[in-house]
């Protein structure tokens, strides 16, 4: 049946042919045999030199035309042409530089071929260096490409850059956009590639570009190495054969499928007759440059002399080429090859005509060139000045100030707008010329390129082309050539080849000429920003490695930008089109583009009522009634659209605040443009960011441009150059093209969208100021991290969890909700938060109006849509500077709504009792709504109903401000919690069924939305959450990150430096993203790290292997640096712990609910970090806090929070989940009874007893009874414990506390204490002994209890019942408390306590302070600190008064000094000498390594402010204000600021606690910055500031300096108003230092490898100069620290490593016989040039240790020391020397270390003390520290000359090993010469034609494959041998049988 089908009609076509080529062959073969005798004898008769000539076609029969081009000439590429050309280029150089490599490469560019083919590459990219990489060749010279290119990997030269073969293939420019897939020969042989285009309507190219080579006898040649690799896999085809074999296979399937190709070949054989031509024909392939012209070609080769073209470029029958031919030999590169070309419509290969592409325009202004940008604003200042346009603008805004905005003022405004903007596009286009070439500019360069450029046009004009007169006047100046217009024609033509000579010439000192560039650049930018040109000029050529680095790595990861598209996909009715010409792809954005803008017209807000109403921009009565909330809702507006317009009502903070200027000052707009990239487009009809930038660097351009800002601004008007937009189309998601999911980016007037950011600016910070903006909203907002918001979910489902309450969380997606924006509702959101009318008139109004074209590849559309349309068209438009912030606000009223509405979060803190409630986590428009019950009872089923009208709110709410939902991006989870026995699981959708529903987006039905387990995570914010806090979906992802990292970088083809830059700025950045949300473990961590390290690690120059321990540690520990995720997890989520407790946020109210949550949940007294966490985390709910707090105490952190801790309510009282841990029970029998105590409600044993504290209580026995609770705590949802689990708590009691012989009365052991204070406070009974009345206390008094008449007198058995009586107060007397037990008719007393003076129920009165010693004495301990000394005159009367009158000045300062700071400050009226001043100092608390200069400053003024606070006490001052003055200005800024903290800051401890204690101060503090030590200038006048200065900085030193005396020091202390701190091993630190605290953590990891490594003691590491090595590692570059690293670690290519990682088979030492080469072998080789290397290094150390003033002893110690390491005397030698300075202990020490470590860096931590000793006693102002330093980098620089000098030997001489190898390839070639020709085939004979002397002399490699070769002969001619045999005998067996059926037949 195969037979029938095409396929196998071709395939039998192409046997046919096959074996008629081989035939043919065959024939030439026998002819070629013939002949060779012959040719080899003329050959050897020629003299040597005519050998040489055979390079290029000569002898009689060859013509003119053998050497120029053949076919048609190649012209200059015509539009909608597909050009290929195809080249065997004959190796390409290894070195990008040489000519060769930028012939070829500029060839390609010059021709403008869209797809070139190349053949014989003979590289091996693998060991290609980064800055030859193909790449870095074509940089700069294509805008787009993509490349493939493919060489043989199956045998890999392991020393040689060249590989034989190989082929390649580049697309570029528009047809780039059209690529699909790039592929190669998958057998690794590198024998072809290919790229896939894809064209219109299905049509689709390959193009193939292959090389076959020809048989040639050496081993090492490409069709040897293919020939072994097809034995290898048993083929028996030759490699020739087996190329068409497996092509013919690979085509056959492309052509299947309908792709047309287009192949470049070089056969190496006549492309018309034989295998080739056989090949093609069954393929229906033709040749299209012999197709398209007949006559007989001439030869592809130079060196063949029958005029056979060898190389070809065939195609499918589809493809006519409408020009072709073959380019004269010497085009395009140098090469023994021609090069093959052929040009297509572009109608032919891809099914339409390409319009052509639009280059976008460079830009000539840069700001980066300070020259320029100085030439741009003289230039602009002066046509300013001279045209007058200035003055005229300038008296615009005059008139308009006076008489207000009159509508013909704007035509005057126009004329000055369009005209400056003509005027300076102008200016810049004359800045500068252009150059955009390969070689690199500079000012000299330019001088002959200018000189070419004269000539040049000379020579137009002489040849009677019009030319500038004007223009070659400007260059003859440039150029100083004067006498040009003397020169005729031929002198001319002359001059410009001269001209062209020269530059070429001038061309090789480009680089050197650049250099000079880049330094006059430095210093004229360091003239300008006030540095030096050192340091300008470092951070320029930083900037450009880091470019180059950064584009190499975007390179690998393949994210080099986003092109503008060159098609499209549009449907209509249900059809997919495609798009690919200008005007269908602009009809096609522009029919997108318009349903965009306008799918709100549907919306409340666009139809009536409320389009009448408010109008399209909300300038009606109605709008302003709105705003004051007076405004009478229509009955017929929707019913969520009245909802949301009662939110849009003022607030009263606003409302009374003032207004927000409408006014552009000058300090706006040169604050503005600075921090603006002038790369961020805008629109073309306009001017770039570029001339706002430079103009803002002048005063009168400043000025100009701010007031044609400002006056639109101000009065709210649309100018007419703002009118014009562009729309450009991005890709939402690389490969879709459908415009339908495209983002459109609306390129707005670069001074239009800078007016929208200053609106989005203020707007946001005036509403922070005035808290304005709904809490949930993180998007926009300053210090609103988005993962805080993903974050923000994780602590709510966290919170669920912990408190089993049920609730819903539904993740909702607006459509488009940028472009569905209404603008009259967005108009009332920004005017509602004190925005002015006029400015945001202005922004929607110009939206409105504006024209908008459409930008495609193609360029700029004619086309505009948008004017004149009614309605207009809606949305902000993404681009727009106000867009962020616009959906911030318009958000808030839909938040409110929600609020108002009662859905959302909400519960009480478990200890507080403080109210935690948000409605959803909003991240600008990616919202997630929650709901959860009021309380823990309220289950699931009742939150599904709840859940749906939330969202039916959240739906009606968003539709009124003009937005939609999309049913299928949303989705939803409905959270309860199920007891099943043993533990709580979450419910499923079988448990609690039910779905909610939205209207689909065109409002014509509800859909359903998905419904999600709790265990399925989702990404939130790019963070995939589970509801359960499962990570293995994150996992997931990370692990899929890390590993296409891992393929990028294996295949990157980076340096060192690039692969360590990739892992730190790409994916560890990617993989540090969602760490603060996550709670994933180590070994998760590891499993996401393996594939990234596996892949980096030898990308980096490490094995793959190398210990894990130093790739995580430090730097300073001579460590890799790499920051383990795991740690920076747990770090990272500290610093938000610290972070946002201090601030009243929704994360910070989560946590601090969790925290007590889980406080309550585990019932234990103590502080975390003091938990027992291996038996604690069984009864803890599994939580992002829980997984926090247990690493942190595994790491001797402990965060010291401010909540409080659970309190035992009686003296002798315990803790019962203590006792329960201490009496042993564990894991599942705690977890029962920690429920059972949750179930009960109580936390100690005073709970759970009677009054008296004897008995334990019936209830609390039981599990069941109504009681009292003594606290007031939020429980979580108590379980349905059944009996089982009652008995197992009873049993835990009763062994625990009860009595064993009265278990029935259930009394305790031991009989509790008195009862606390504040218990008897709130107790609810009290008994009446002399009554007999039990007292109830209820909310409108105490409710009387009367005795029941019994005969029983015992008071445990006496029965009360309930009367009507309510007294008001308690009568006197009633001192008894009681415990009772009731029942539905009776109550009992079980227990009864009097109340002591120890327990009264009276507050304790508070001392009334009457001094302000006594208020500073009675400060809070943690406050006391702040003013240890204090002179006081008049117990502070005087500031008092000063402070009611704003008079009031307090200054401060700091003294810092030997890691001790001290403060002082001094209040005073007016004069720093005021006699009734008051003076105070203090000791600056802290870490020693934590004091600072800056500390102290902040000190200082911490004690300015403790004093103020007394004085406002005592005095009762509740207004006033005072100055603070300081010298610190940084310390003032902080100190004043009230942006959010972060604490990673230095002294976040006390900054905190200095901006809380402001917010309490009654009064207003102001500041005031100081000049420090003015005094030092005698001639200053000192006002009283200054003065008081001097004072309390001299005060500060006396105080330093009195503690210094008495050995004062500092320790650290929590601050009063500190919020949550951080300690580590017990010290309270000042902030979280990432670095320092993963340093710390690391550091006995490192340490412990570092000890193993060593075979050191313990003791040793410590003895360890472990800083100075750190410090001197830190100070090398990459390379050296690698070397140093893998040195110290072992790991490193010494003989014993490498035959471990199998790249060799031995460990010898290459220098000497030594068999095993370890790492110490290195440095003590006894070869002779290893020891004088050795002697050499040493030498060389002690003339450093001489030169630098080393302590004579110590140089001769460290010597001697080394040399007897090295070489160990036969008797121990007396190294005695002197005790001096400690030499002697510091030289046993070192000894104990180990030398080798020495020579590792591992030095003693004495040697620091002796020679710094000694340098004092020379009386040097040298450091022993600098001498250690220098000392340690030296010894490093010993192991390094030891090594090199090894890898010298190894690579220039012949190891013992390499010998023995040779040795037995020799004696193997001998064997194979031996054997003979016998079991060789006829065609494999060729390996013995060279003589056994000959191959001897081959090298070790080329010996190798030699020998493989032959024993794959050997093997093919067995292998052919007994398939022969084989197939003989099964014929013989079939004649057999047929014979014995005749016979058969004939008997019967």
């Amino acid at each position: 049946m195969s037979g029938q089908t095409p396929l196998g009609a071709a395939r039998r076509a192409w046997d046919m042919l096959w074996t008629q080529g081989k035939n043919n062959d065959k024939e030439k073969e026998k002819l070629k045999a013939s002949k060779k005798t012959t040719r080899r004898r003329k050959r050897d008769k020629q003299p040597h030199s005519t050998q040489y000539q055979q390079t290029q076609i000569s002898g009689a029969n060859i013509d003119r035309d053998d050497v120029e081009f053949f076919g048609d000439e190649q012209q200059e590429k015509r539009d909608n042409t597909f050009r290929v050309g195809f080249h065997n280029i004959h190796n390409l150089p290894e070195d990008r530089r040489t000519s060769k490599s930028r012939q070829l490469v500029d060839y390609v560019v010059h021709k403008g071929y869209d797809c070139f083919l190349m053949a014989e590459i003979g590289l091996n990219w693998r060991k290609i260096g980064s800055n030859d990489r193909w790449f870095e060749r074509i940089w700069g010279k294509f805008k787009t490409s993509r490349s493939i290119f493919a060489h043989n990997v199956t045998e890999l030269s392991k020393t040689k850059l060249y590989q034989p073969g190989g082929v390649g293939m580049i697309a570029s420019e528009e047809v780039t956009h059209r690529v699909i897939a790039t592929g190669k020969d998958p057998t690794g042989l590198g024998r072809w590639c290919w790229i896939h285009f894809q064209g219109r309507n299905g049509i689709r190219v390959r193009t193939i570009t292959v090389y076959r080579p020809c048989e040639t006898p050496g081993a090492m040649t490409t069709y040897q190495q293919q020939n072994r690799y097809l034995r290898q896999h048993k083929s028996d085809f030759e490699p020739r054969e087996a190329l068409y074999e497996d092509l013919h296979r690979a085509c056959s399937e492309w052509l299947s499928v309908g792709d047309q190709l287009i192949i470049g070949i070089d056969a190496n054989e006549d492309v018309r007759t034989g295998q080739t031509i056989a090949f093609f024909n069954t393929l229906g392939m033709q040749e299209a440059i012999l197709t398209r012209h007949t006559k007989s070609p001439p030869a592809t080769y130079n060196r063949n002399m029958r005029r056979q073209p060898i190389d070809g470029l065939f195609v499918t029958p589809g493809l006519k080429a409408v020009a072709a031919g073959y380019e004269a030999f010497g085009v395009g590169c140098p090469s023994d090859h021609r090069v093959l070309w052929a040009d297509f419509t572009y109608a032919t290969a891809f099914g339409f005509n390409s319009p052509p592409l639009n280059r976008p325009e460079i830009r000539r202004l840069t700001n980066k060139n300070p020259r320029t940008v100085e030439k741009y604003v003289t230039e602009v200042r002066k046509a300013l000045v001279q045209t007058g346009i200035a003055k005229r603008l300038f008296a615009l805004e005059v008139k308009a100030d006076q008489f207000g905005w009159n509508p013909k003022f704007q035509k005057e405004y126009d004329d000055i707008q369009i005209l400056q903007l003509k005027i300076r596009k102008l200016i810049e286009y004359k800045l500068r010329k252009l150059r955009m070439g390969g070689v690199v500019w500079s000012p000299k360069l330019q001088t002959f390129r200018t000189e070419i450029e004269l000539w040049a046009m000379i020579l137009r004009k002489r040849k009677g082309i019009k030319v500038s007169n004007t223009r070659i006047r400007r260059f003859m100046r440039k150029s100083g050539i004067w006498d040009a217009f003397s020169y005729n024609k031929e002198g001319v033509t002359t001059k410009l080849a001269d001209a062209h000579k020269k530059y070429r010439v001038a061309k090789k000192n480009a680089v050197v000429w650049r250099d000079e560039f880049m330094v006059s650049l430095a210093e004229a930018r360091a003239e300008r920003n006030n540095t030096s040109h050192e340091q300008e000029l470092k951070m320029l050529r930083r900037r450009t490695d880091q470019k180059k680095q950064a584009r190499n790595v975007k390179r690998m990861m393949k994210k080099l930008g986003q092109n503008a598209t060159t098609k499209l996909f549009y449907t209509r009715n249900g059809d997919r089109i495609e798009c690919t010409d200008k005007t269908s792809m602009e009809d096609a954005c522009i029919y997108e583009n318009t349903s965009r803008f306008s799918q709100a017209e549907t919306t409340p807000p666009m139809t009536e009522p409320l389009v009448s109403e408010l109008g399209y921009l909300a300038d009606t009565a109605a709008a302003e009634s709105i705003l004051n909330g007076n405004y009478e809702i229509p009955a017929d507006l929707d019913p969520y659209a009245a909802l949301l317009i009662r939110e849009l009502r003022m607030p009263a903070s606003i409302r009374e605040a003032p207004f927000v200027t409408s006014r552009v000052t000058t300090e706006d707009h040169t604050h503005g443009w600075k921090k603006q990239k002038e790369s961020i487009s805008s629109d073309p009809d306009g001017l770039t960011f570029s001339h706002y930038k430079a103009g803002a660097t002048e005063d009168l351009i400043t000025q100009f441009d701010a007031t044609l800002r400002s006056l639109p601004y101000q009065h709210g008007f649309t100018p007419a150059a703002w009118l014009p937009m562009t729309d450009v189309e991005i890709l939402k998601k690389a490969g879709v093209y459908d415009v339908e999911k495209m983002r459109t980016i609306l390129l707005m007037n670069a001074e239009f969208n800078m007016n929208n950011k200053k609106l989005g600016r203020d707007m946001m910070h005036h509403a922070e100021r005035h808290g304005a903006l709904a809490r949930e909203q993180y998007g926009s907002r300053r210090n609103h991290q988005c993962i805080l918001a993903a974050l923000n979910k994780r602590l709510t489902m966290d919170l669920l969890r912990q408190t089993r309450r049920a609730g819903a969380l539904c993740a909702n997606d607006a459509k488009s909700c940028y472009d569905r924006i209404v603008h009259n509702i967005a108009t009332l959101c920004m005017r509602r938060l004190g925005m002015p009318k006029n400015p945001i008139h202005s922004m929607f109004a110009t939206l409105q109006s504006a024209s908008h074209k459409i930008r495609t590849a193609y360029g700029v559309s004619d086309k505009t849509y948008g004017p004149g349309r009614d309605p207009p068209l809606q949305g902000i438009g993404q681009g727009n500077g106000a867009g962020p912030a616009g959906w911030a606000v318009i958000s808030t009223p839909l938040i409110n709504m929600m609020r108002t509405a009662g859905f959302g979060f909400s519960l009480f803190t478990a200890l507080t009792v403080s109210a935690v409630s948000f409605v959803c986590y909003a991240f600008v428009d990616d919202t997630d709504l929650v709901h959860t019950a009021k309380d823990v009872h309220t289950r699931g089923p009742e939150i599904l109903t709840e859940m749906q009208r939330a969202l039916d709110h959240w739906e009606g709410g968003l539709k009124a401000t003009g937005g939609a939902l999309v049913p299928e991006k949303s989705y939803w989870y409905l959270i309860d919690f199920i007891w099943t026995g043993e533990k709580w699981r979450y419910a499923t959708k079988i448990d609690i069924p039910g779905d909610i529903s939205i209207n689909n987006v065109d409002d014509s039905g509800r859909d359903t939305l998905r419904r999600f387990e709790a265990n399925i995570a989702k990404e939130t914010l790019g963070v995939f959450l589970a509801m359960d806090g499962n990570n293995k979906e994150e996992t997931h992802h990370l692990r899929k990150k890390a590993v296409a990292f891992a393929d990028c970088i294996r295949t990157g083809f980076l340096t060192r430096e690039d692969a360590t830059y990739a892992l730190h700025r790409t994916i560890m950045k990617t993989l540090e993203y969602p760490i603060v949300a996550t709670t994933m473990d180590k070994a998760q961590w590891d499993y996401i790290m393996a594939p990234l390290l596996a892949a980096t690690l030898p990308r980096m120059g490490y094995v793959q292997s190398f210990p894990r321990d130093i790739v995580y540690s430090p730097e300073d520990l001579c460590g890799l640096g790499i920051f383990h995720p795991w740690h920076n997890q747990h770090l990272s989520q500290l610093k938000v712990v610290l972070q946002e407790t201090a601030l009243p946020s929704i994360t910070g109210d989560l946590i601090r609910a969790s925290f007590e949550q889980l406080r309550l949940e585990i019932g234990l007294p103590d502080r975390s970090d003091q938990w027992n966490w291996s038996v604690v985390k069984s009864i803890a709910t599994d939580c992002w806090l829980k997984d926090l707090l247990q690493y942190a105490a595994q790491h001797n952190l402990y965060v010291e929070d401010t909540l409080p801790v659970l309190t035992q309510y009686r003296t002798h009282d315990q803790f019962l989940m203590t006792a329960f841990i201490n009496n042993g029970y564990r894991k599942k029998h705690l977890q029962i009874l920690n429920e059972c105590r949750k179930v009960l409600q109580v936390n100690t044993l005073s709970e759970i007893t009677s009054a008296d504290g004897a008995y334990l209580e019936s209830w609390a026995w039981t599990g069941s009874g109504d009681h009292v609770s003594l606290n007031d705590y939020q429980w979580p949802r108590p379980a349905p414990l059944q009996q089982r689990h009652w008995q197992i708590w009873q049993q835990a009691v009763q062994s625990t506390f009860l009595h064993v012989s009265q278990t029935r009365e259930r009394k305790l052991r031991q009989s509790l204490g008195e009862w606390m204070p504040e218990v008897c406070a709130r107790w609810k009974w009290f008994y009446c002994p002399n009554e007999n009345r039990i007292y109830h206390r209820e909310d409108t008094g105490w409710r009387v209890y009367s005795k029941q008449p019994s005969r029983v007198q015992r008071l445990r058995s006496l029965r009360f019942v309930r009367s009507e009586i309510i007294e008001n107060e308690l009568p006197d007397g009633v001192d008894t408390m009681a415990t009772v037990s009731s029942s539905p008719t009776v109550i009992k007393i079980t227990g009864t306590c009097a109340v002591t003076p120890a327990t009264g129920m009276l507050p304790v009165p508070v001392p009334i302070q009457e001094s302000l010693e006594e208020a500073l004495d009675a400060t809070d301990t943690a406050d006391r600190w702040a003013v240890e000394s204090v002179s006081i005159k008049d117990n502070g009367r005087s500031l008092a008064a000063a402070i009611l009158q704003g008079k009031a000045r307090a200054v401060s300062d700091g003294s810092f000094k030997n890691a001790m700071g001290t403060s002082s400050s001094i209040l005073f009226h007016s004069r720093a000498n005021d006699p009734n001043r008051i003076i105070s100092v203090n000791a600056v608390p802290g870490n020693a390594n934590e004091q600072s200069a800056y500390r102290s400053e902040l000190a200082g003024v911490s004690g300015s402010l403790a004093i103020t606070a007394a004085v406002c006490r005592i005095h009762d001052i509740q207004e006033g204000s005072i100055t603070l003055g300081l010298d610190g200005q940084q310390a003032l800024l902080a100190a004043a600021g009230d942006w959010p903290l972060n604490p990673e800051r230095p002294d976040f401890d006390l900054i905190t606690d200095i901006r809380t204690k402001l917010k309490k101060l009654p009064i207003s503090v102001k500041w005031k910055w100081v000049e420090g030590h003015q005094d030092d200038d005698k001639s200053t006048h000192l006002d009283e500031w200054a003065k008081a200065n001097i004072l309390v900085d001299n005060m500060a030193k006396a105080y330093w300096n009195h503690l210094n005396h008495g050995d004062h020091t500092p320790a650290p202390q929590r601050f009063g108003d500190e919020a949550w701190a951080l300690h580590y091993q017990g010290n309270k630190l000042n902030r979280l230092d990432k670095a320092a605290l993963y340093h710390a953590i690391m550091e006995p990891t490192a340490k412990e490898y570092w000890r193993h490594r060593g075979q050191l003691q313990a003791e040793d590491i410590a003895n360890i100069d472990w800083e100075l090595i750190g410090s001197a590692f830190q100070s090398l570059t990459h390379a050296k620290q690698r070397r140093v690293t893998k040195h110290a670690a072992g790991h490193f290519g010494c003989g014993t490593k490498m035959k471990l990682w199998r790249f060799q088979d031995h460990s010898e030492c290459p220098r000497c016989p030594e068999p095993i080469e370890d790492p110490q072998h290195i440095l003590n080789c006894p070869a002779l040039s290893a020891r004088a290397c050795w002697n050499t290094a040493l030498t060389t150390l002690e003339g450093w240790m001489t030169k630098h003033h080393t302590m004579p002893e110590l140089t001769v110690a460290i010597i001697r020391s080394l040399k007897a390491w090295r070489s160990p005397p036969a008797h121990p030698i007396n190294r005695s020397t002197t005790a001096r300075y400690g030499l002697q202990r510091a030289l046993l020490e070192q000894d104990t270390i180990g030398w080798y470590s020495f020579l590792m860096g591992k030095v003693s931590i004495r040697w620091q003390a002796v020679q710094q000793k000694y340098f004092e006693w020379l009386k040097r102002r040298n450091t022993g520290k600098a001498w250690v330093k220098a000392l340690i980098l030296k010894v490093w620089q010993i192991s390094w000359s030891m090594w090199d000098h090894r890898n010298d030997v190894r690579l220039n001489t012949t190891s013992p090993s390499d010998r023995r190898a040779i040795e037995d390839f020799n004696r193997k070639i001998r064997e194979e010469f031996s054997l003979g020709l016998d079991g060789i085939g006829h065609r494999d004979q060729h390996w013995f034609a060279k003589p056994l002397a000959h191959v001897l002399e081959y090298d070790k490699e080329h010996k190798a494959q030699w020998l493989a070769s032959v024993d794959l002969a050997r093997y093919r001619f067995t292998y052919r041998a007994e398939f022969a045999a084989s197939s003989i005998s099964q014929q013989r067996e079939t004649m057999e049988a047929w014979l014995g059926q005749i016979r058969t037949h004939a008997h019967d």
